[in-house]
């Protein structure tokens, strides 16, 4: 669904953020910063179906860019069914050093009006990883100062994120010893 979504956020979408089920598994499949360790199924699952449904578009329609260390895996949504739609998700090879890092971007004219971001500063929580990403990466590439009179610069701007993505840089200085 979350492909989907990601091309063209719709009523469907709409709806299906709206679901507040939590019963079942999130199927984000990424790297432990800590240890390299794969995780998968059950990532996230203090949120809502919908809220996952939210964070797991923005992985996608934000990507512009995966690292060297990630393979796309594809698998059946349904694997009993055999017409059942493939999914795709992006493994990391945990044996390498380092974790799978994407590069998430944003287009500054678009980007107040874009459905999912505007669902994400709603409730940053459910994607902090992204938007620190989307910051870092308009950062390194000189592009932050296009998002100026964005709400998402405003929210960069804010005292909470900054606090965050301070801590975050310290704990990867700290992880690379320095």
């Amino acid at each position: 669904m979350s492909d989907y979504c990601a091309v063209d956020w719709n009523s469907n979408c709409e709806y299906a953020s709206a679901n507040t089920n939590s019963s079942y598994p999130n199927m984000i499949q990424q790297c432990n910063k800590v240890n390299g360790a794969c995780i998968g199924s059950g990532i996230g699952s203090a949120f809502t179906q919908g809220e996952m449904l939210i964070r797991n578009t923005a992985s996608k329609k934000y990507l512009t860019q995966e690292s060297t260390n990630c393979a796309i895996k594809y698998q059946p949504f349904d694997p009993l069914t055999p017409t059942s739609p493939m999914i795709r998700y992006f493994e990391p090879v945990c044996n390498m050093r380092g974790n799978c890092v994407p590069v998430y971007e944003v287009d500054p004219d678009k980007i107040d009006e874009d459905p999912v971001m505007n669902k994400i500063l709603s409730n940053p929580i459910i994607a902090m990883d992204i938007l620190l990403n989307i910051y870092n990466s308009a950062k390194r590439m000189g592009k932050l100062e296009g998002l100026r009179n964005t709400r998402l610069y405003n929210f960069f701007s804010s005292p909470v994120f900054q606090n965050y993505a301070n801590s975050s840089k310290r704990y990867a200085e700290l992880r690379a010893g320095n």
